[in-house]
């Protein structure tokens, strides 16, 4: 599962409420490559949820992501290739989320998350 993915699951079980965005990250950071690319890099920085983001690079250690986005993010093209390495070429195989408000944990296996609910959580 790429830490892009992590920053659009949230928990689904019924009457979970407040509190299911972000998911609590567990796992070991794995890194493959993959060609930078500025203009997906740019758009896509418009979609995240930076402190989801934050959350989810110290839940795994990841220390590479500044505090802040740099001012005029989109044209700063050393902070896309960080981002690039940390959302597109940074991988979870083995770990798993975990909702803060229900304790739901969904196992994240051979780098797939499997959030489908038992029948008594929809």
């Amino acid at each position: 599962m790429r830490i892009l993915s992590h920053n659009m699951l949230m928990c689904n079980v019924k009457g979970c409420g407040a509190g299911n965005f972000p998911l609590r990250l567990a796992g070991t950071p794995v890194q493959n490559e993959s060609e930078f690319n500025q203009e997906f890099m740019s758009h896509m920085y418009s979609k995240l949820d930076w402190p989801a983001l934050k959350q989810a690079c110290g839940d795994v250690g990841i220390t590479t992501l500044p505090e802040e986005p740099p001012a005029n993010p989109e044209g700063n093209q050393e902070f896309l290739k960080t981002l690039h390495d940390i959302i597109i070429d940074t991988h979870i195989q083995q770990g798993s989320l975990t909702c803060n408000n229900c304790k739901r944990v969904y196992p994240i296996n051979n780098g797939i998350p499997n959030m489908l609910l038992n029948e008594n959580e929809v």
